[in-house]
């Protein structure tokens, strides 16, 4: 679904609520049970079993997302600026490849270590599992915004491009700010890329035209299940997510006109973080 935003006047001078077709009333909101999107990719996927227990899954997509005027429910700040803000899915990633394995470990009775031991320690060291997943993912696109309204239209507006983003992928300065301290700091010589419109006017910079950061991200388990009688089982799992403590960063503040614009302020994922379970079945 896409929401269509109407009763919104046209660039201005004077009181808004007055310059609107409709002064009587706000805006108008329109939601629509549609929307107009495309996607081309090129998927692969490959996946081999191997015979010492080990198993291997992986999947890569190159893709491209573009839809308008909004993703997911969203829509341009105005009904008439619609086919302006066409542009990439918010949720668009361009390239996604996955991995997936399990390996049954090679140690107790039947196998190819320790094969030949007591009924008691193979309970222990017999019929271990090692799985995990692997993800190398692209970032998500975003729209540079302005604080003020230029336009005079109360509704979100963008800046001017007036030359290629620089993207430094600093925390402090994910893309180049010159309002931004630490972007100075880092590019003191650097010309600003965007710039306010002329008064009464829209900016022409495009929608997620800039994109957050990649996720690398490792997690894996080992997994057993201990027999008790024909009946019950106890299964145990170790689990580790984001194994490395690989940060992926969030989208930074947008407003291209303000210090806090390029600042990264929390992640994508989680730190790494361990998860111990038992689960008894009868």
């Amino acid at each position: 679904s896409s929401i269509s935003t109407y009763n919104i006047p046209l660039p201005g001078p004077g009181n808004v609520q007055a310059r609107r077709p409709y002064p009587q009333w706000g805006v108008i909101k329109y939601l629509i049970w549609g929307g107009d999107s495309t996607y081309h990719s090129f998927q692969s996927k490959i996946e081999k079993r191997y015979s010492n227990g080990f198993s291997l899954l992986g999947s890569y997509t190159f893709s491209k997302c573009l839809d308008g005027p909004g993703s997911e429910e969203g829509g341009s700040p105005a009904a008439y600026l619609d086919r302006l803000y066409k542009g990439p899915c918010s949720f668009d990633t361009p390239h996604n490849f996955v991995t997936s394995y399990v390996w049954e470990l090679p140690f107790g009775n039947g196998h190819k270590y320790m094969s030949q031991t007591s009924r008691a320690m193979n309970a222990v060291i017999g019929g271990w599992q090692w799985q995990g997943i692997n993800t190398f993912q692209s970032g998500n696109p975003y729209s540079v915004g302005i604080s003020t309204d230029v336009a005079n239209t109360a509704v979100g507006q963008m800046p001017n491009a007036i030359a290629k983003p620089v993207v430094l992928g600093n925390v402090n300065c994910w893309f180049f700010v010159s309002a931004n301290k630490a972007c100075k700091s880092l590019l003191p010589n650097q010309a600003d890329t965007f710039a306010l419109p002329a008064q009464y006017t829209y900016g022409n910079a495009g929608r997620n035209i800039l994109y957050n950061n990649r996720i690398i991200q490792f997690d894996t388990s080992l997994y057993k299940t201990f027999k008790i009688t024909e009946s019950k089982n106890l299964e145990f799992r170790a689990m580790a997510y984001n194994l490395t403590n690989t940060p992926s960063f969030n989208t930074p503040g947008t407003n291209w006109n303000l210090a806090t614009g390029g600042q990264v302020t929390s992640t994508r994922n989680q730190p790494r973080l361990y998860e111990f379970a038992l689960k008894f079945s009868f």
